[in-house]
């Protein structure tokens, strides 16, 4: 979670900073929280188009910070793919073996946004 913040944060650095590389960059995030504004976030998307987040709907951290009272203080960036894997604890919905079997066993989410749960909670 930090990690994928500050990949975010370093992602756009370098394409803003060194712009020849801007064509190379590729940015993978994983259970990541919200780290920026929506004009942030649009910038973002400029600076860094092939960015894609990685997330389990019943993860905490990528719910962070809240948005109950603002919804357009802090957002998201990159193309999102989401799963539902929940374990019933909070930990082992955040955990790295949580995302990597997900991405492993290629678990699709459907356009009409019914997030299917990834099985790997009944193991």
């Amino acid at each position: 979670s930090l990690g994928s913040a500050l990949a975010t944060l370093a992602a756009f650095d370098l394409a803003l900073n060194v712009p020849q590389l801007k064509p190379q960059i590729r940015l993978y995030t994983y259970a990541g929280p919200r780290i920026g504004n929506p004009n942030f976030a649009q910038l973002h998307s400029q600076m860094v188009p092939n960015s894609y987040r990685i997330s389990n709907l019943a993860d905490l951290v990528p719910l962070s910070p809240p948005t109950v009272f603002r919804k357009d203080v802090y957002v998201h960036v990159g193309q999102s793919w989401s799963f539902v894997t929940q374990f019933g604890d909070i930990l082992p919905n955040h955990a790295v073996d949580t995302y990597r079997a997900a991405v492993d066993n290629e678990v699709e989410t459907d356009q009409t946004r019914k997030y299917p749960n990834s099985g790997l909670a009944q193991r």
